[in-house]
């Protein structure tokens, strides 16, 4: 009996004891040797059963000792075969599920269409100011975390250069009226429209949810936007993640066409004209809300 538990203390538990003794960041130089010192630790178990009376009775009782030499050879042999497969299965490194999770993007993102020009999309503020939209973008926005999460703030960047330059985001949340004007704005749209702002506000998004709506961007009239032709899209939730999207290639084009008036676009991207209004008292923003 004791000379199994000592074999089974040199063999099992004293191995899983060093394992664990050399992780997280201890004795890190043992890492690449371990499965050759549980090998070690197996000859010595051997050694120590074959030097025990029982074992030595058996090798005498054969007067040759041919054949219990031989037994011995191949079991041992087998032995260490198995030992050496099992260990190189045991310590194979796997990855960790917080490596596995950051591979994965914490949200997927879509913008499309984007519309560029300063002057034809307003936000009002109580009729008493208008904040001019230069760039309008239909973004689409999926959380790909496992967990819920609640969006705090998202932003686009463009790339000017070699800079990417953040915009000026217009906080659609609690600033709700949205207006298409033509130049003279006597005959303004007041649109209702999906605005991801609204949508997102206090909205836990569950794991694969989807929001679309419309993100409006301040740029002062007469004052045209740089032209770009990449952007990327940050997104930043309650719980402390921060995402910044790949570059996105930014598609569509200055709003000098009907395009934006054009029913099938309209029913395409959720937006309807609720009446015309005569804006075009209402003065006009020169600097970002604050």
């Amino acid at each position: 009996m004791q000379t199994v538990v000592i074999f089974l203390v040199l063999t099992v538990v004293l191995p899983i004891v060093i394992t664990k003794t050399t992780e997280r960041g201890r004795f890190d130089f043992i890492h690449p040797w371990l499965r050759e010192i549980w090998m070690v630790l197996l000859v010595l178990g051997i050694w120590y059963v074959l030097e025990q009376p029982l074992a030595s009775e058996f090798i005498m009782r054969h007067r040759d000792g041919k054949l219990a030499y031989l037994i011995v050879f191949l079991v041992g042999g087998l032995l260490l075969c198995l030992f050496w497969w099992l260990m190189g299965a045991v310590l194979q490194e796997k990855p960790k599920e917080g490596t596995l999770a950051r591979q994965v993007d914490p949200f997927a993102v879509e913008v499309e269409p984007i519309i560029k020009g300063s002057g034809w999309f307003f936000v009002a503020q109580d009729k008493q100011i208008l904040i001019p939209a230069g760039l309008v973008a239909f973004v689409t926005l999926r959380n790909q975390q496992s967990n819920v999460s609640m969006v705090s703030r998202l932003g686009i960047q463009v790339l000017l250069g070699n800079d990417w330059v953040a915009l000026h985001r217009i906080d659609t949340r609690r600033l709700r009226t949205v207006y298409f004007a033509l130049p003279n704005r006597t005959q303004a749209k007041l649109l209702d429209m999906p605005l991801l702002d609204t949508l997102l506000d206090n909205k836990n998004l569950a794991n694969k949810e989807t929001q679309r709506g419309w993100t409006l961007f301040f740029n002062p009239v007469g004052r045209p936007l740089p032209e770009f032709s990449y952007l990327r899209v940050t997104v930043d939730d309650v719980a402390g993640a921060h995402w910044t999207s790949e570059p996105l290639l930014a598609t569509g084009g200055n709003l000098g066409t009907p395009k934006a008036d054009d029913d099938l676009y309209k029913m395409t991207h959720a937006w309807k004209v609720v009446r015309t209004e005569d804006i075009s008292t209402v003065p006009i923003a020169t600097e970002p809300e604050n």
